[in-house]
């Protein structure tokens, strides 16, 4: 079994919500989308066409208001990559962008640890927003 089928096994079994999408580049992508309060969001995982890097994104909808100027928006991300030193934060068009990379063991034995690294995600997000979205992590089995 290649690596990436056993990434895309992995992410079925503990976020089955995740679904694989069509990516240009070549590589995997698998999004779901939620919401973080009253935030449309998105939570995506992308594997790069050589399967040397993942990242872990959310992306929370509408979080910058349109009248906010573009001082407050870059204070604010500043701040969030100041607070939140374990992932980047960035604006993009009013949405506010958690981000994280992993780097793929070059042997491609061992699958990175990606669930326990988007808990820490959806955690800051919950936290930014002040939503309690919760996901089905089936981290026991």
């Amino acid at each position: 079994m290649s690596l990436i089928e056993r990434i895309q096994a992995y992410l079925e079994t503990y976020y089955p919500q995740l679904m694989e999408m069509a990516d240009e580049d070549g590589g995997h992508y698998f999004e779901h989308r939620c919401l973080f309060g009253h935030h449309p969001s998105l939570v995506a995982v992308t594997v790069d066409r050589k399967v040397q890097t993942i990242t872990l994104q959310v992306m929370i909808g509408k979080y910058f208001d349109c009248h906010e100027s573009e001082l407050d928006v870059y204070r604010t991300v500043n701040e969030l990559n100041k607070d939140y030193k374990f992932a980047s934060f960035s604006e993009i068009d009013g949405a506010l962008n958690l981000e994280y990379h992993l780097l793929v063991d070059s042997s491609g034995e061992e699958i990175p640890p990606i669930i326990e690294h988007l808990l820490l995600l959806t955690a800051a997000a919950n936290d930014i927003t002040g939503a309690n979205v919760s996901f089905d992590f089936a981290l026991d089995e």
